[in-house]
This record gives structure tokens, sequence and C-alpha cells, in this order.
């Protein structure tokens, strides 16, 4: 499983008509399965708002969350007024409690849920929809989740993949 974070450059106004050669970008934002706005916490939301404005004149709705950036400078209440309905979380590069927040939110917006193998060391990400038999029979190509749940219980063949979003 592969967790890819992409930063894009600032749209601009105007970009969802194809301004400042955004299309590409708008294009980045259509094949993503969310969006993290980050946004300096003491920068006007006007900014931010224009930003939205953009991605939403182009019809592109994704989970989306706020991180509001350099908390230690000011925090995120101007965002959380303006933007009542997304999620803000206050980061800062000098707060390490910070970045692991912002972690496990990027994790939370992916849709996928951690299972950790007998080993403890190298989690499984699955969609939380997904069983452990059914995502371990696509794994191995069976197509046969209660052969793929035989495998794993006896612990042969396993397999695992480490995301660290």
């Amino acid at each position: 499983m592969l967790v890819q974070l992409v930063e894009i450059p600032g749209l601009i106004e105007g970009a969802s008509e194809g301004r400042g050669g955004a299309r590409p970008l708008l294009g980045v934002l259509r094949g993503a399965d969310a969006i993290l706005f980050c946004h300096d916490a003491s920068a006007p939301v006007e900014e931010l708002r224009a930003v939205m404005a953009e991605v939403a004149e182009a019809e592109i709705e994704r989970p989306a969350v706020i991180a509001a950036t350099k908390s230690d400078e000011a925090d995120g209440a101007a965002l959380r007024a303006a933007f009542p309905e997304l999620r803000v979380v206050e980061v800062s590069v000098l707060d390490d409690a910070s970045i692991e927040q912002l972690r496990e939110i990027i994790w939370q917006l992916t849709g996928l849920m951690r299972v950790y193998l007998r080993d403890d060391q190298h989690p499984m990400s699955l969609i939380r929809s997904t069983t452990t038999s059914a995502h371990a029979a696509r794994e191995r190509g069976s197509g046969d989740p209660q052969r793929a749940s035989r495998v794993n219980r006896s612990g042969a063949g396993t397999s695992s993949r480490t995301v660290t979003p």
C-alpha cells in the first residue's frame, strides 16, 4: 500500500478557468483521495478562501483538512472560525507532537486502517470496509478468502507493507 503526498504550487484566482497553467495542478487534485490545505496560521484567511473557491469552481470535492502551519507563532482560531466545516490541525516544525498529530490525521484521510500481524512490526494496510481475509486473498491472487484466511492463521505466506504517511 502506498500513501503518496504531493505538494503542488499555490493556485491563483482564475485557476479553474486555466489561468496560471493551473489545469495540470487541478488534474492532480482530481486524482487525489483527499486534500490537505496548508496555510500559515497568521496569514489572512482570504488567501485560503480564494484557493478553496478555485477548487470548488473546478468541481473537485474530496475529504479535506486544513493544516494551520507555523502554529508556534499563531494559533488556528481564525481558520477554525472561517472554515467550521473542516478540521483544522495546528502544526509547527518546532513541535514533534503536532507533526505526529498531522501524520495521524493524514492517515485518517486515507480511509485505511492498520492491522498489526503477530510479528508486531509490519502493519498491513486495509481499506476500512475490507476484511483481512479478503485483502489477503487479493494479495495472493487466489480469490478465495477462506484459503487466504487459513494461510494467514498458519503464519505462512503472510505479507505486509509498511505505510508511513
